[in-house]
């Protein structure tokens, strides 16, 4: 007679406790000489730091891709063990993607969306109805780069007062983001992925085909139907050194996302700190209705040369940078800092620390507009005097800086102006 399930599970189950056994009979002596070789013979074993870090890449990964908070620990550690690397090491960032005469191709669609923008805001006014601004300033910042990436905005302004689909798909993928990249750390892991992320997957396969499709759209009107970023994109076709199809699509995804979210989080962090502020308000304003006597006059080229404003700008972004942490670049082989920095290893900038430490900033986690004032400027306080500008970098560093920081500049400048000139009250 065979014997039945109830008799062969028990020997299974002793079979598999044995190897069990022996997996972790196999496997600890690894890890332990892993870790030992980590500590004391890794070419990086040099760097002061958390020994923790130094012996698993698990540490870092959970705080930074699960739980979003190595950006800021990350303060602690260097206020601890000191500074490792300096700007200087990331290039001079003397190129700029985007020079201020080629604003002038977009200084209509950004008018014309700020227009809007102040008009929906005024109606919720009428209307006696709360605003959540972080909102207001992501459908004008998602409707501008969608006109300047794909021709097309995406409508939150002009029609819905809501979030596009793929944009509320783009937000929503962010966190699936940051676990796939957890589990991709751990080939033995991989598997998982599909049973935590499976939807946002599936939506972002959509949101790249219909990147594919609106990109195809605008990439057929060709160079001569309008001037937008399509324009610099299709400008070395003829010549045989322009991307390919296939380069095209992933980069005017990188410019939508560049070029959106970023703006709209520095808006609503300067709001946010006027709030608290009121002195800096009333300068700010004041500085705003003395330069213009009629909201008409209030464009791009005239909201650039507002100091106090740009102040304003700088010091949101320092304490809120866009960028928590720069790009990873790869070290050719030098010195940082009297430590060897291996060739092929990742290097990076963490901005929020940077900008937040003592060593660079006085009062680091103090609004005060005035650090970033000129010299000549009547409210410029001498303690001051002695920032160092590199400290700041308040998008990213080096040839790679942000891919719209210029037109960033100047959306952040018009759109200020024009809410202080209208709704100060």
């Amino acid at each position: 007679m065979a014997p039945n399930l109830l008799q062969i599970m028990p020997e299974m189950t002793i079979v598999s406790t044995a190897y069990l056994k022996i997996g972790l009979i196999s496997i600890l002596p690894f890890r332990s000489g892993l870790v030992i070789w980590r500590l004391l013979f890794h070419p990086l074993a040099g760097f002061p730091g958390p020994k923790l870090y130094a012996a698993s890449y698990l540490p870092f990964v959970i705080q930074n891709q699960l739980k979003g908070k190595f950006v800021k620990d990350i303060l602690k550690i260097l206020e601890k063990y000191g500074p490792i690397v300096v700007p200087q090491s990331y290039g001079s960032g003397d190129r700029i993607g985007m020079l201020p005469s080629r604003l002038e191709g977009h200084r209509g669609i950004n008018q014309t969306y700020v227009d809007l923008l102040i008009t929906r805001l005024g109606e919720a006014c009428e209307a006696d109805l709360p605003v959540d601004v972080t909102r207001w300033f992501n459908y004008l910042n998602f409707d501008i780069i969608g006109e300047l990436t794909f021709g097309d905005p995406f409508y939150s302004l002009v029609k819905s007062c809501d979030y596009h689909p793929w944009i509320a798909k783009l937000f929503s993928n962010r966190r699936a983001i940051a676990t796939m990249l957890f589990f991709d750390n751990y080939p033995i892991l991989r598997a998982l992925i599909l049973i935590f992320v499976a939807k946002h997957i599936r939506n972002r396969a959509e949101s790249e085909e219909l990147a594919r499709v609106k990109t195809a759209k605008i990439l057929a009107l060709g160079t001569d139907a309008r001037r937008d970023f399509s324009t610099h994109i299709l400008r070395h076709d003829k010549d045989g050194t322009g991307m390919t199809e296939e380069e095209k699509i992933p980069n005017a995804w990188a410019l939508l996302v560049a070029g959106s979210e970023t703006s709209a989080m520095t808006l609503s962090g300067l709001i946010f700190q006027l709030s608290l502020n009121r002195e800096i308000y009333d300068i700010l304003t004041r500085e705003i209705r003395g330069a213009f006597s009629a909201e008409e006059q209030i464009n791009v080229k005239f909201t650039a040369s507002l100091q106090f404003l740009r102040a304003c700008l700088e010091e949101t972004l320092r304490i809120y940078p866009p960028p928590g942490e720069t790009t990873p670049r790869l070290s050719p082989g030098d010195f940082v800092h009297g430590h060897c920095v291996p060739k092929g290893s990742y290097v990076s900038l963490y901005q929020w620390a940077t900008h937040h430490s003592p060593r660079n900033f006085i009062d680091p986690d103090s609004f005060n507009p005035q650090r970033f004032l000129p010299a000549a400027h009547p409210l410029f306080e001498t303690r001051y005097s002695s920032i160092i500008k590199q400290h700041s970098s308040r998008f990213l560093l080096g040839l790679r800086t942000a891919l719209k920081k210029n037109l960033a500049y100047a959306e952040l400048h018009l759109v200020f102006a024009r809410l202080l000139w209208k709704f100060d009250r």
